[in-house]
């Protein structure tokens, strides 16, 4: 009778009468190797704590595989522009044989050339040639200029009273 990590015990049965491929002296020595190292644990750390790595171990080794058989968006295969009723909707067919319809398409493209006049860059260019901040800081540069002229202005102002003021008292 063994017990496993996880505390159920199994009944060893011996594979009498079944053919199995006997292990190469390497590989005796290795599963010897693991096992005096797995007591060796046990006995330092205590059953409990060893329990307890390995049953994390597991989730971890169950959370691995689920990340990497994680499924990735299938490739676009084919697609059909609807336009019979109402607003353009496009219908796109993936490779897992999925569809997906999207729909006031026209809305979507018409939000789309806004934006684009409205920053002022080209979406045929990659965004690498252009600068879309260039409207944003043209726009800071005009109002940093208002507002020093301003203060040019103003200041200007408030110099000539002051002159105007001691020509006065001079007289």
């Amino acid at each position: 009778m063994v017990e496993n990590a996880s505390g159920a015990t199994s009944m060893n049965v011996s594979l009498a009468g079944k053919a199995t491929a006997s292990p190469t002296e390497g590989e005796k020595n290795t599963k010897d190797a693991d096992t005096n190292l797995k007591d060796k644990l046990v006995n330092l750390l205590g059953k409990n704590v060893v329990t307890q790595y390995y049953t994390k171990k597991l989730h971890f080794d169950k959370y691995c595989d689920k990340m990497l058989k994680r499924k990735k968006s299938p490739k676009i295969t084919n697609c059909k522009v609807l336009t019979k009723k109402g607003p353009i909707t496009l219908k796109i067919y993936r490779e897992d044989r999925s569809d997906e319809v999207i729909s006031n398409l026209k809305i979507r493209l018409d939000q789309l050339t806004q934006t684009e006049e409205e920053l002022k860059i080209d979406l045929n260019k990659p965004l690498k040639e252009q600068d879309p901040l260039n409207e944003l800081n043209e726009l800071a540069n005009k109002k940093r200029k208002r507002t020093s002229d301003l203060k040019d202005h103003s200041g200007q102002q408030t110099n000539t009273s002051h002159q105007v003021q001691h020509e006065e008292y001079g007289h």
